[in-house]
This record gives structure tokens, C-alpha cells and sequence, in this order.
């Protein structure tokens, strides 16, 4: 058994409730009891349809679950009410307690204080296996696949915990969630489960010894600083093999060589790269290799650690990306994709002019224009300024400096530096 706490108070509970949309989590155990969870007192609020969907797919392997009154009503979803196979007609409670909603059981009578409410479920394929002396279904089992769902209508905490026959509930429960367990047989978890728990149990097995390191330093911060080291040295020497190979993707290439950058000192070949930028233009690694008769791992490298020295910059087109002289950055990126230019082209024209008219006269989503003018502010070329409930586009100084020809067809960017 393994006990979630789920308090608001609780330091933990942010990890505990990640388990819930975790179905790799779930799949050990044979049962999920959820038997009131109190939106006002829990850490994170609703059930996400993520948790939702997790514990849906839980059920459907042949896994049982358990939720009652508060569980039902305060997170209520499509998808729960399905798995639960029964819909909420109401909700009722009363200030003194009555017979009425005591619970009958296989002809025998359990007490429930009506004070601590109750709702009224009409099954929609659920089978009711308790129903409250007043008529409506106390509680309800349902097939949901290969599992079983069962639904106490009413608060199983509060009858449990707070009653004077409260062993006598707790017995009723656990009876009726060990009768309908014995009807299902779970599942072997899907693979991705099955490789996700072996990943985990690595991760788990590989950081035991540093664990006894930390343990050996004297623990505390300077056991955790020795841990972190171990770790961080080897993690550090794989990453930088993988990035001088150009195995690893561009932003951890760049990441990792920054440090080395400084101390790289540029060669003959890195002097061609650069003329043949600024008097050829934008070009891809493929096109530079073919120019340079050199192999592309090389170049790739090469190019990663001028760009990190200023010597070259890039910028992303549809095939990778274009490698340029840094002054000509601005207008290969404006090149590179219609939607900037388009948008240079009217915020030079009008300045001042906001996201939502842009968006307007492209026919292209508001979200999209402002994500453009974020990418060219940042490269200097426009400025975004708030207004009230909206962005106003202005064009740089940049952006005039490359000469662009309002009236035309298309910009005269790139044109001769000086």
C-alpha cells in the first residue's frame, strides 16, 4: 500500500499528485482508492483530464478504482462519469440526521449520518450493489473495460472516521472493493510503461553509489556538492565528445563549447569560412562543405565554435540552417522566411500599426504575428511596444539601414555594407 498525501499543507504534495497522472505509477497496484478528495484542501485543485485519462487507462487495464461523493461532484468530468457508469441527479444534505439515507447492504442496515451529504446517482450501466433507505443507490459497481469502477454516493471518510460505527463502515467498504478486485485480472502494463519503470530503475540504480558518496562526504550540502561533481564531471565529458562530434543538437552544442571558445584560436580555415560568407552570402553546412571540400562533422564544428565567437551567425530556414556574415544577419533572416518580410514591410510602412491588424491583413492567426515580431525584435529590426490590451509594431533603425524600398514588389535588403 502506498498513501498519497495530497494536503495543501503538506511540503510534498507537489510530487505525490504527479504520480496521479502517471500511469507507469499506478500500474503497481492493484487498487486506487480516491475516496475524497476535497478540492479546497488539495494541493493542485481539480483533477486534470491528464490524471483523469491516466486513471481512466489504469481501469481499463484491469485495475479497480474507488471514489466517493466529493471525488465525483467537485471533479467532475465526462470521462469520470463514464468510468463511474451512473450520473448525478443531486446533491442532498440535511442539518439533523434521519433513517433516510442510512445504507442498506445484502439486507443488513448501516448507520449514516445524513449531515455529511449525499448524492442521488441515476446508473447508466452501473450496478448497485447498496442503496440508501430513501431508494436512490448508495453504492454503484461498473465495468469500465477490463476493470471496475466502484462509487460510494456518499463521504466514506466522514462515515469511516467520524462516526460511532465506523469499523462497521470501514468493513462494508473494504469488502465490497475485495469482492470486485477478485472479478478483474490486471493487465501486463503496456510497453511504454514497461520501458519507462526499467529507465526508472536505472536512473534509480545508476544514482545509488553517488548516494553512498554523498553518505561518505559527511551528507548534508557538502555530501550533496561531492554527489553533484561525480555526476556532473562524466555527464559534462560525454556532452562535450558529443558536441565536438556534432552528435548533439545546436543548442547543447552551443552550451557546452562556450566555455572553449574563448580559448579557441581561429586557423586558415576558419578565415576562408568567414570571406566566403560575406562575399558569397547565406549558406548551408552542405553548400560551405561542397565550397570547402571539407567533411561536414568538421565544418559543423568549426561553425559552432565561430558562431560562438561572433565570427559568424545563423539563422533557421526550412531545410536547417543558413549560415551568414554576421552583418548580414538582419536580411538573411528577412529573406529566409515570407512572413517576416511581409511584416517588416508594414510595420516600415506604418509604423505604429498593432498585432491584430497585421493579423488581419495576412489572414494568419494574431499568436503567430506577435511570436514573428518577438523573433525580429530580438534581431533588432523591429520594436514592440504595449499598448492598452494590444502590441504596436515600429520599425528600427536597422531595418531602414538595409534600405527598404517601400512601394516595391519586394525589399532591397543585403545591399552593399558602407
Amino acid at each position: 500500500m502506498r498513501v498519497l498525501y495530497l494536503s495543501k499543507s503538506y511540503p510534498s504534495a507537489g510530487a505525490e499528485r504527479a504520480r496521479l497522472s502517471d500511469p507507469a505509477f499506478l500500474w503497481r497496484y492493484d487498487a486506487v482508492l480516491i475516496p475524497d478528495l476535497n478540492r479546497l484542501f488539495t494541493y493542485g485543485g481539480r483533477l486534470t483530464p491528464a490524471e483523469i485519462e491516466a486513471l481512466a487507462e489504469y481501469v481499463r487495464g484491469g485495475h479497480l478504482l474507488f471514489i466517493g461523493m466529493n471525488t465525483f461532484v467537485q471533479h467532475w468530468h465526462p470521462l469520470l462519469e463514464s468510468m463511474a457508469g451512473a450520473r448525478v441527479a443531486g446533491v442532498a444534505s440535511s442539518s439533523a440526521d434521519t433513517p433516510l439515507y442510512d445504507i442498506v447492504y445484502r439486507g443488513r442496515v448501516y448507520a449514516y449520518n445524513d449531515t455529511y451529504g449525499a448524492m442521488h446517482l441515476e446508473p447508466q450501466g452501473a450496478r448497485v450493489l447498496a442503496a440508501f433507505q430513501e431508494g436512490h443507490p448508495a453504492i454503484l459497481a461498473n465495468r469500465y473495460g477490463r476493470g471496475v469502477v466502484v462509487t460510494a454516493a456518499f463521504n466514506p471518510v466522514k462515515a469511516v472516521v467520524s462516526q460511532g460505527n465506523g469499523a462497521e463502515m470501514a468493513g462494508l467498504l473494504a469488502g465490497i472493493v475485495v469482492e470486485e478486485m477478485q472479478a478483474v485480472t490486471p493487465e501486463p502494463p503496456p510497453a511504454r510503461h514497461r520501458v519507462k519503470a526499467v529507465l526508472h530503475n536505472a536512473a534509480l540504480a545508476l544514482l545509488r553509489p553517488f548516494g553512498r558518496v554523498a553518505a561518505d562526504a559527511g551528507g548534508g550540502l557538502p555530501g550533496a556538492l561531492a554527489a553533484a561533481a561525480l555526476v556532473a564531471f562524466p555527464a559534462y565529458l560525454a556532452l562535450l565528445a558529443a558536441s565536438l562530434a556534432c552528435l548533439a543538437p545546436r543548442r547543447i552544442r552551443l552550451l557546452v563549447l562556450r566555455p572553449l571558445a574563448r580559448l579557441y584560436k581561429p586557423r586558415e580555415m576558419d578565415a576562408r569560412i568567414v570571406e566566403l560568407l560575406r562575399d558569397s552570402g547565406p549558406m548551408s553546412l552542405e553548400e560551405l562543405a561542397a565550397r570547402l571540400g571539407a567533411g561536414w562533422r568538421r565544418l559543423c564544428r568549426r561553425l559552432t565554435l565561430l558562431e560562438l565567437r561572433g565570427a559568424v551567425a545563423s539563422v533557421p530556414e526550412a531545410r536547417g540552417r543558413l549560415y551568414v556574415y554576421p552583418e548580414d544577419l538582419p536580411a538573411a533572416l528577412l529573406a529566409v522566411d515570407p512572413l517576416y518580410e511581409e511584416i517588416a514591410r508594414l510595420a516600415a510602412r506604418e509604423p505604429g500599426v498593432t498585432v491584430h491588424e497585421i493579423a488581419a491583413r495576412l489572414s494568419i492567426p494574431p499568436g503567430a504575428v506577435l511570436k514573428a515580431c518577438r523573433r525580429l525584435a530580438g534581431y533588432g529590426l523591429l520594436e514592440l511596444r504595449k499598448s492598452l490590451f494590444e502590441y504596436e509594431v515600429y520599425p528600427t533603425r536597422l531595418l531602414y539601414r538595409y534600405h527598404y524600398v517601400l512601394g516595391e514588389g519586394s525589399a532591397a535588403l543585403g545591399a552593399p555594407r558602407g
